[in-house]
């Protein structure tokens, strides 16, 4: 059974959520608000696929606990896309040390914003041998003579391409010149 594990999936990677229920993944998507994971249940072709974690991923023994929970009922993650806010505490390190316990190969997708410096993020991140990490990095988009931040879509669809693609690294949108930021 293809597992993957989405953390973040039911706002702007809600698509991506879907497109990988789609794609015949079960999809386990840690979320704290239970009535968004319903409408996003309602919205898919594939609701078998899609597997609640409740959990606020700031608690760490709470998000530790679930993920143990979900790993023992549908298998450790084959694919993991993270997107998880830098005031999160310990939480990408929980995700990652549970899915690494297993020897099973694993492609992480961590998703970074503009302003991240990519080659400090791989070095601070530690990922074993049996796992490959990819980046996705969200920047902005500009239309004439002005820009704006990525809209839920175009962030869905980029990470979609570097998942399809099997991306290292991954830009959606432009990053410079930094002066045009919105």
């Amino acid at each position: 059974m293809k597992h993957a594990l989405v953390i973040g999936g039911t706002g702007m990677l809600a698509e991506t959520t879907l497109w990988l229920a789609d794609q015949g993944y079960h999809v386990s998507v840690v979320v704290r608000n239970k009535q968004k994971m319903d409408k996003l249940i309602e919205r898919s072709t594939r609701s078998d696929k899609l597997i609640p974690v409740l959990v606020d991923y700031k608690n760490t023994e709470g998000l530790i606990h679930r993920l143990r929970e979900d790993f023992e009922r549908h298998g450790t993650p084959q694919l993991v896309v993270a997107w998880i806010h830098s005031d999160a505490g310990k939480a990408r390190e929980v995700i990652l040390h549970e899915v690494a316990k297993a020897t099973v190969p694993f492609n992480l997708y961590i998703i970074l914003g503009s302003s991240h410096n990519r080659d400090v993020f791989r070095q601070e991140i530690n990922v074993p041998d049996h796992g490959t990490l990819h980046i996705v990095q969200l920047g902005y988009v500009v239309e004439g003579n002005r820009s704006k931040w990525l809209v839920h879509d175009e962030i869905a669809h980029g990470v979609i391409d570097a998942i399809r693609n099997e991306k290292m690294e991954h830009v959606v949108g432009v990053l410079e010149p930094w002066e045009h930021r919105p």
